[in-house]
């Protein structure tokens, strides 16, 4: 069974160059001036867009992780909110299914042009699918599910992710998906407006000084 279409748009909150290109946008899209077909630009458009927003996410969390002993409501419930987002958001990426429209069906179907980046920018990716594979029980068993298991189950815990791993592989595939998107395809790339770490930090500072419960 083929790759399913997806029509979801990516959330604008942080794509927000939108989808510009140095050529037509239909005809981007519809492959009459590009090699590439319709489903292939759009998984590399919405997974750069999801690893864009993983990294993103990621300088939130240590931002925030910085501040410690947090006293406000409102940052620790933020603070486990943008947590699950992350997970999920990269499960979502790394999701190794063959109807998935997910970095492994743009590894699959292009795989002459990961070669290209690779040659470039050698890095070793071998452990990726168990890493997915990790991520997964993780979202199925206790972030989207209460698992009966989980409290005995230690592969169903966060820990069992090696995730400073994890986290340099996001941003090898992020670094080849934006040689796609603008090389292989045409599009400008994504902005984070300079957002850092200590964005975060001075964000979360800011709302524990403010008063707020």
């Amino acid at each position: 069974m083929g790759v399913p279409d997806y029509h979801a748009p990516a959330r604008p909150r942080l794509d927000s160059d939108r989808l510009q290109s140095k050529y037509p946008i239909t005809s981007l899209i519809s492959g009459l001036s590009m090699r590439r077909s319709s489903r292939f630009t759009w998984a590399v458009l919405k997974n750069h867009a999801l690893l864009h927003e993983c990294r993103m996410l990621r300088s939130t969390l240590r931002g925030m992780e910085e501040v410690k002993d947090s006293k406000t409501v409102f940052v620790r419930t933020v603070t486990d909110s943008v947590w699950y987002t992350y997970v999920a958001v990269m499960a979502k990426s790394l999701e190794n299914r063959s109807q998935a429209a997910s970095i492994f069906y743009i590894l699959r179907v292009d795989e002459s042009s990961f070669n290209r980046y690779q040659a470039s920018n050698p890095f070793d990716v071998s452990d990726i699918h168990e890493i997915s594979e990790k991520i997964k029980l993780v979202r199925d068993k206790s972030h989207f599910h209460v698992d009966r298991d989980f409290s005995t189950n230690d592969s169903f815990h966060e820990a069992s992710i090696p995730w400073g791993r994890l986290e340099a592989i996001i941003d090898y595939l992020y670094g080849y998906l934006t040689f796609l998107r603008i090389d292989e395809l045409g599009f400008t790339g994504l902005t984070d407006r300079g957002y850092s770490v200590n964005d975060a930090k001075i964000a979360t500072i800011a709302i524990e000084g403010s008063g707020c419960t």
